[in-house]
């Protein structure tokens, strides 16, 4: 979790679980624990619209606005645990020519491959296809279900299925906007009702 960052529904900021991890670590474990022994939801699943203006873009239509959510501290945490318990189990899912979205691979290996290959092609004078997908494209019109399907074959342990599906669940958004621009913004988070860890979860598909 990033300092400075608003706080969510609970009104619970990042800085508070960094740097009083030993007070809070337990507390929070407690609640997530018997909240999946218990096979109960907790009201962690509420977000708060905040329209933020697009650099560049006209003042006024909705279009110009991006939506940004507000999440509570234990939404947050939940996402951190599920993501680090799974990432290996997604690594070693993902295609070595995936670069999109993952640790240690950027924009840079995909640039070096495809320059590599140009080369190799201009050499033998052959030809060769080369096949780009837009994942932020792709992000804006995910398929959740798909997505749940693919990760419930992807992670073995029923636990961390059962933590994935609890993380999942339906957001509830609050906003003092209009209903007619609420409606709107409710279409563009959609697909967004995770966290930015979605994107590493769309790699998947």
């Amino acid at each position: 979790m990033n300092n400075n960052r608003a706080a969510g529904y609970d009104g619970v900021p990042g800085e508070l679980l960094k740097y009083a991890p030993n007070s809070l670590a337990s507390f929070f474990a407690q609640i997530l624990n018997k909240a999946f022994a218990q096979h109960c939801l907790l009201p962690i699943g509420t977000g708060i619209i905040i329209p933020v203006q697009k650099p560049g873009k006209r003042r006024g239509p909705c279009g110009s606005l991006r939506p940004v959510v507000l999440v509570t501290s234990l939404r947050k945490t939940l996402s951190t645990i599920v993501r680090s318990r799974i990432s290996r189990s997604v690594d070693r899912y993902l295609s070595c020519s995936q670069s999109g979205f993952r640790p240690g691979r950027s924009t840079a290996d995909i640039v070096w491959t495809h320059r590599w290959i140009n080369a190799i092609c201009q050499k033998y004078k052959r030809s060769f296809y080369v096949l780009g997908i837009d994942m932020s494209k792709a992000f804006d019109s995910i398929n959740r279900c798909k997505l749940l399907i693919v990760l419930k074959n992807i992670v073995d342990e029923d636990s961390l299925r059962m933590k994935i599906n609890f993380y999942y669940r339906k957001l509830n958004f609050l906003s003092e906007l209009a209903l007619r621009s609420l409606d709107y913004f409710l279409q563009m988070l959609e697909p967004h009702k995770g966290t930015h860890y979605s994107l590493y979860y769309l790699s998947s598909i």
